[in-house]
């Protein structure tokens, strides 16, 4: 059996053979930016989240400011010491800027697999916009002015979803990904974030960063066929219309959970 707690947007805790595995936290509030800084609607207040839960494993899939949000990793590190794990430029990240010792930081290469805390990790390289090449030199470019830009966007490198093999269970982790970044294998539980436009500073119109509900429904039906299906990331505010999440609960062949944020499920 295991447990899944949403924090909101793309931030997933898991508990796989009692290891605790949180995902991308997104918890910090504006305060802690500045004005450019948009917060996670669901995300769970400090209080809350340090009295009931204890990540072993932090998994950072990619350096943008809702997936790899620094003052959040600094207090993780500060109150809970946990692992953590992402590409070589969220490593060096976590360590010049979030304090992390080296010795606590996993770091994976697209493709690579490690086994950790009892479990098989797979990294799975997902085609997401401003990461690898174009994200390294966006991220450079907003190091020039931190007082301006701190916490934008951490780093570049690539955008890595992971395969968490339990030996019982595969579950699947999307991260931001476009349809081509989803894996043709099946798992038995697909953790799969889906949205819709955004905002696009290059072309000045709309820009695709993730699958939208009918790729969602695709990948799921067609490649990951998993038993269970979570929705992720569909609430983040930057998006410029509604996702189609009903589209999905419409067509998809898997069981659709729909989690409340910060509550706890068990799928099986």
């Amino acid at each position: 059996m295991i447990r899944v707690c949403w924090h909101g947007a793309a931030s997933l805790t898991l508990v796989v053979k009692e290891v605790e595995i949180l995902v991308d936290p997104y918890f910090s509030s504006k305060e802690d930016y500045g004005a450019w800084y948009t917060e996670n609607v669901n995300k769970p207040e400090w209080e809350f989240y340090l009295a009931n839960f204890a990540p072993d494993l932090v998994h950072i899939t990619h350096g943008h400011f809702d997936h790899f949000d620094l003052e959040a990793v600094k207090r993780l590190e500060r109150e809970k010491h946990p692992l953590f794990m992402g590409s070589a430029e969220v490593g060096a990240t976590l360590t010049e800027v979030c304090g992390v010792p080296a010795d606590r930081i996993h770091v994976l290469a697209p493709g690579q697999q490690i086994s950790l805390l009892g479990l098989n990790f797979r990294a799975i390289e997902g085609v997401h916009w401003n990461t690898g090449e174009e994200g390294t030199r966006i991220a450079a470019f907003f190091k020039t002015n931190p007082a301006k830009y701190y916490g934008a966007m951490p780093c570049g490198g690539p955008m890595l979803g992971l395969i968490i093999d339990s030996g019982e269970e595969k579950v699947y982790i999307s991260g931001d990904t476009e349809l081509e970044g989803i894996p043709d294998e099946k798992v038995d539980i697909a953790c799969l974030n889906i949205g819709a436009p955004v905002y696009d500073p290059k072309t000045k119109g709309e820009g695709s960063s993730v699958v939208n509900g009918q790729e969602a429904t695709l990948a799921l039906n067609e490649r990951l066929q998993p038993r269970v299906a979570i929705p992720l990331h569909h609430d983040f505010a930057l998006f410029l219309r509604e996702p189609d999440i009903q589209y999905v609960r419409d067509h998809v062949r898997a069981r659709f959970l729909e989690l409340v944020p910060n509550q706890w499920y068990e799928v099986g």
